[in-house]
């Protein structure tokens, strides 16, 4: 059986080694805490728990509001491509293939706007 000391000045790559000798050693040095001392770290570890909750939510926000923005960009941006595509292929001064290269888009989709003129 190891040693709670041992446990504790193990590097912190060994410790991953060992998740419940860790654990166990926390579970004795909070044994030995006075009451004002076990209420401090009571509070310690509340605020650490409601610290990582609050960034997990803010997290899965900011998330939310990247995705949606992404996605207005994403569509703005095509429509203006939708839009230049369309106005060089009324032009017709370059074929299907030299529009789509010139876009960096699928001859198929160049098409399609072509057929819709």
């Amino acid at each position: 059986m190891a040693e709670p000391d041992y446990v504790k000045h193990l590097p912190m790559e060994k410790k991953h080694d060992y998740p419940n000798l860790k654990k166990a050693s926390v579970i004795l040095d909070e044994a030995k805490l006075t009451p004002p001392q076990q209420y401090g770290y009571d509070l310690y570890l509340d605020n650490i728990r409601t610290w990582n909750a609050t960034m997990v939510e803010s997290f899965d926000e900011g998330f939310e509001e990247g995705i949606e923005k992404g996605i207005e960009k994403g569509i703005e941006k095509g429509s203006d491509l939708t839009v230049s595509i369309l106005k060089e292929l009324r032009r017709k001064e370059k074929t299907v293939e030299q529009i789509a290269q010139a876009f960096n888009v699928k001859i198929d989709f160049v098409e399609t706007l072509n057929d819709l003129l």
